[in-house]
């Protein structure tokens, strides 16, 4: 039984969410909280597997997530009325603080949507429930560096991250110089709806641009393209590329795709970075790269939320360094000299 903490500061939002997560025998709401302290309080107290969380309350949600994480880890999935806001990036300051994901309220059970949203909700809340939480302070370690045995002369970095990988993306561009001259893809699994959202949230913390990748953009592209909802963000012939096809590992787009696409372009004036996440995506991909000679890497297990997909490629020997985001920049800045002429 999956024990459920609803925080939310409205009775009657507080009742619909009970009514829907209780409709599914998995699950039992637990107790419910109308403010952030409370919520503190209840998350400490009754230890839950997951908690559903509201932004705009008193004491509010996002310090509330903050506390949380320091004091009591617990998966939290951010479920307010800003979720269906969807161009508002306020919600991925939750998911900074420590969330570990987003989901658009279910509507009233009339609605068409109501299905829908309710396997959304429910299926995100089963998916993260229970998962081992440590909360750490950022660090400012390098970890292990690592010589390469080929030139820079790097043109394109492909990086693909999921369950917390928002605050670790944007960890990791926001330590990347404005005159970072190679050309990045990202895939980041996210709720549909929420891209922009994240894409916008990822420009207020980075020098470089951060825009949605569109079908034809010929590289070299100054700064970061963020793969869209439902297609798979490739690269073929120097020009990026949305394919509809089907999905790869439960996902569209997918970061294998990215990673094999990276690998028969032009591999050794590539590299890619597998990031925070539940999971396998990428791993795969990722060791196609690494075997055709691009240069591969993953987040380490300690800053990690989730050390799924880093640790998956890792067993399958598809990268042998593992760093913190801002290590992660700096090896990306030192093996770009011979490309960007830029310094760190």
């Amino acid at each position: 039984m999956i024990r459920v903490l609803i925080v939310d500061d409205s009775p009657t939002i507080r009742a619909h969410l009970r009514r829907v997560i209780e409709s599914d025998a998995d699950f039992t709401v637990e107790a419910e909280a109308a403010d952030g302290d409370t919520a503190v309080a209840q998350s400490a107290r009754l230890r839950p597997d997951v908690v559903t969380m509201d932004l705009l309350m008193p004491h509010d949600g996002v310090s509330a997530i903050r506390q949380i994480m320091s004091e009591n880890p617990t998966p939290i999935v951010i479920v307010s009325s800003l979720a269906d806001e969807l161009a508002d990036p306020n919600v991925f300051e939750g998911m900074a603080a420590g969330a570990l994901a987003v989901v658009r309220r279910p509507p009233a059970s009339a609605d068409p949507d109501f299905g829908e949203r309710r396997e959304e909700l429910l299926e995100t809340l089963r998916s993260v429930a229970g998962l081992a939480l440590v909360r750490r302070n950022p660090s400012d370690r390098s970890g292990r560096r690592k010589a390469w045995s080929h030139p820079a002369n790097m043109e394109l970095v492909g990086v693909g991250a999921s369950t917390g990988g928002p605050a670790a993306v944007r960890e990791l561009l926001s330590s990347l110089p404005v005159d970072f001259r190679p050309s990045i893809l990202l895939v980041q699994h996210i709720t549909a709806g929420f891209v922009t959202s994240l894409t916008q949230w990822l420009q207020r913390g980075s020098s470089l641009p951060v825009e949605l990748a569109r079908d034809g953009i010929k590289l070299p592209w100054h700064g970061v393209l963020v793969g869209p909802d439902d297609a798979h963000l490739t690269i073929a012939h120097g020009r990026v590329r949305l394919e509809p096809g089907p999905a790869r590992n439960g996902h569209r787009p997918s970061v294998d795709c990215l990673f094999e696409s990276m690998a028969a372009w032009r591999p050794r004036s590539s590299a890619g970075i597998l990031m925070t996440g539940m999971g396998e995506d990428g791993a795969a991909g990722l060791g196609r790269l690494r075997e055709k000679g691009g240069r591969t890497m993953v987040q380490d297990a300690e800053t990690s939320v989730v050390f799924g997909m880093p640790g998956s490629a890792l067993r399958l020997g598809a990268a042998s360094l593992a760093l913190p985001p801002r290590g992660l920049a700096k090896s990306l800045v030192a093996m770009s000299v011979g490309s960007s002429g830029s310094e760190q």
